[in-house]
């Protein structure tokens, strides 16, 4: 493949033109060309130095001012939050000194989170005697399972044990279980009710106890 001529990269470029210049001196007899033949050629070669110099300098100089902007930005910003702390934990600094001063004003005033809609899925499965109760909310959208709701921090799950021909157990006779944060909750319901049923409900709970629709019934026999 054919160089490209003249060079495309600056240095490149002032080589080969030095080299020209001290070539075509020697030639410019032989081949009878004007005396100033390259005085033009010259003098942008000259330019061409000494810009590339100035530009080479103030690149210097850039990168020596912008070391020094950076030093000089993280001591405002660090000294900045040094002296805001110490005015926050003033007994005597109020929200309106803060505002005065360009300072964000803080709500100090935890919003409580509302329980939604939601309503969880149970399965309950038996393992060596244990009761290991799953819980998920189903996701219509993707037509699959996910996690707990955003506002929801566990499931609290409530049971009942009765009878094996029994009838379903109304709220008020079902004990708390638990407040689960994860899935399954695994627990080993008391020896005395083997042969029984135990019936299980759930709510998600906000991190404040609020609570959700109930979900349906899910039962397990303890073995």
């Amino acid at each position: 493949m054919a160089h490209n001529y003249p060079p495309i990269r600056e240095l490149d470029l002032l080589a080969s033109t030095r080299l020209f210049l001290e070539q075509i001196a020697i030639l410019k007899e032989q081949l009878a060309l004007p005396e100033d033949f390259e005085n033009a050629l010259a003098e942008w070669h000259a330019q061409l130095e000494i810009r590339l110099a100035a530009v080479a300098q103030a690149k210097a100089q850039y990168h020596q001012a912008k070391q020094a902007k950076d030093e000089a930005y993280r001591a405002v910003q660090n000294e900045l939050r040094r002296l805001t702390r110490q005015l926050r934990v003033h007994p005597e600094f109020t929200d309106a000194m803060a505002r005065q001063l360009g300072m964000p004003v803080y709500d100090r005033t935890l919003t409580p989170v509302l329980p939604g809609e939601e309503i969880p899925m149970l399965q309950v499965e038996t393992h060596a005697g244990q009761h290991w109760v799953y819980f998920w909310q189903e996701d219509l959208r993707k037509r699959g399972r996910r996690g707990k709701p955003r506002w929801a921090r566990a499931a609290r799950i409530v049971y009942a044990i009765v009878a094996p021909r029994a009838p379903l157990p109304p709220m008020e006779q079902m004990q708390y279980l638990a407040s689960a944060t994860r899935s399954p909750y695994v627990w080993t319901p008391p020896s005395d009710a083997i042969g029984q049923i135990v019936w299980y409900r759930a709510a998600w709970e906000t991190p404040r106890g609020a609570l959700g629709p109930w979900s349906d019934y899910a039962r397990a026999i303890v073995g």
